[in-house]
């Protein structure tokens, strides 16, 4: 027969060896669950495709001096752009103050995909 004493003793040491048993569980599943939280942001981080750029040739028809554009009638942009007219940004100041209405150029466009942003840049007046 098991005395009373004896009874809540071994109640007790089994609630120890549950209590035990769940730490390690729990410990377990925080390590995973951060495992995952860590694995999952690494795979949501984004990595900006390369910028791609293409020759262009053109005429320009037009300059906007105050937002540093060029309106270019250029031939199709490899397989970026047809053939057309349209406004071309130039981030280098000292690049846009050289370009005339008139002139013949050859410039290299770069286009950032993921934000659809563009602009030309080493430009280079063709002929007389």
């Amino acid at each position: 027969m098991v005395s009373p004493a004896q009874a809540i003793a071994a109640v007790k040491m089994m609630e120890s060896r549950e209590a035990i048993a769940l730490v390690k569980i729990s410990t377990g599943v925080y390590r995973t669950a951060l495992v995952c939280i860590v694995l999952l942001a690494a795979g949501c981080a984004r990595t900006n495709p390369p910028e791609k750029t293409y020759a262009l040739r053109g005429v320009i028809v037009g300059l906007n001096p105050q937002i540093k554009t060029a309106t270019i009638r250029h031939e199709k942009i490899g397989d970026w752009m047809e053939a057309m007219t349209m406004e071309f940004p130039v981030k280098d100041p000292a690049e846009f103050a050289k370009l005339q209405v008139g002139q013949k150029i050859t410039a290299t466009v770069h286009v950032r995909p993921e934000t659809f942003a563009y602009w030309i840049a080493n430009i280079h007046t063709e002929g007389p």
